[in-house]
């Protein structure tokens, strides 16, 4: 039910970032949407390009969690490293050398 939902708010052909394993590099392409269906589960969703070198390439549209785009990609690397000392806690590592201890102490 909630596949259904998904594959009909996406559009059949969209511009989606996509990572590509042989090459080993992020671009962006017009991804075009496939549906498949399968007995007795919810309809998936893929959207499908081929980069640059002409290697073919998906997406999840439904199954986000199986996306390799998110562990694969060096663009989704470099954005949680440059927000990752934005969401820092104290007693996590590294905040006192970003924040300090004067400012640990403070919120003790």
């Amino acid at each position: 039910m909630r596949n259904q939902r998904r594959i009909k708010e996406s559009k059949a052909i969209k511009i989606v970032d996509f990572w590509c394993k042989e090459c080993g590099r992020d671009f962006k392409a017009n991804g075009v949407r496939v549906i498949k269906t399968y007995e007795r589960e919810d309809p998936r969703a893929i959207y499908m390009a081929n980069c640059p070198v002409e290697h073919l390439c998906i997406r999840h549209i439904t199954d986000i969690e199986l996306d390799p785009y998110f562990r694969l990609s060096k663009n989704v690397r470099q954005s949680r490293h440059k927000y990752a000392k934005d969401v820092l806690q104290p007693g996590q590592d590294g905040y006192t050398m970003y924040y300090g201890e004067e400012k640990d102490r403070r919120e003790a």
